[in-house]
């Protein structure tokens, strides 16, 4: 037999209801990461750089839950369309995975899909990024990604945007460029982002 529940606990607050008042009342309060090291940390964990104990795997899971609620708190709107940039530069001793990464996307054809588990790190300088894509003296070739964010995409910004952990993207387009370093060129990569498959 249901039991009906009492006004006075139906008016009565659940702890949820107070938990999501308080943090529309304190944000600027709240343990905002310190800098973008939270979220790299974050980000060797979910890019399987190394292999944690449990007692990391907790406090890494905490730090993914952490960065993804102050993304989700402090985002704002944007009001006007804007482009953003990101440059990867062929390392020649980087990890196995991550040059397996690097000669997917250097393959990357118009339509193709390109997926980001990470939290992924951009510039609204593109004179900054291209400096990342050519970071390595002892590469030939670099990845520079041009992004347009259509009016109105919710972006975090800490000291430089920040997109979401498994953001998607649409490629547009993908061509070489020569560079001003002799016999240097890298990949133009031009995306667009789609809906994310995951929600936070």
């Amino acid at each position: 037999m249901l039991k009906s529940i009492g006004h006075k606990i139906q008016n009565s607050q659940l702890f949820c209801h107070k938990y999501w008042e308080y943090l529309n009342k304190n944000k600027e309060n709240l343990i905002r990461p310190r800098d973008r090291l939270d979220f790299t940390d974050a980000n060797k964990v979910i890019l399987g750089f190394r292999c944690p104990s449990d007692y990391t795997k907790f406090i890494s899971s905490l730090i993914i839950k952490h960065n993804d609620l102050i993304q989700r708190l402090f985002s704002k709107k944007l009001n006007s369309e804007i482009t953003l940039w990101r440059g990867i530069p062929q390392n020649l001793n980087a990890p196995g995975h991550v040059k397996s990464l690097y000669k997917k996307c250097i393959n990357l054809k118009k339509g193709d899909i390109l997926y980001m588990p990470e939290f992924s790190f951009w510039s609204k300088k593109r004179n900054y990024s291209f400096e990342r894509a050519i970071k390595s003296l002892q590469a030939n070739s670099g990845i520079l990604y041009e992004l347009r964010l259509p009016k109105g995409y919710e972006l975090y910004t800490n000291f430089y945007p920040i997109l979401p952990r498994a953001s998607k993207f649409r490629c547009i387009e993908n061509k070489k460029v020569k560079g001003i370093k002799k016999n240097y060129e890298y990949n133009l990569i031009k995306l667009e982002i789609l809906p994310r498959d995951v929600k936070y």
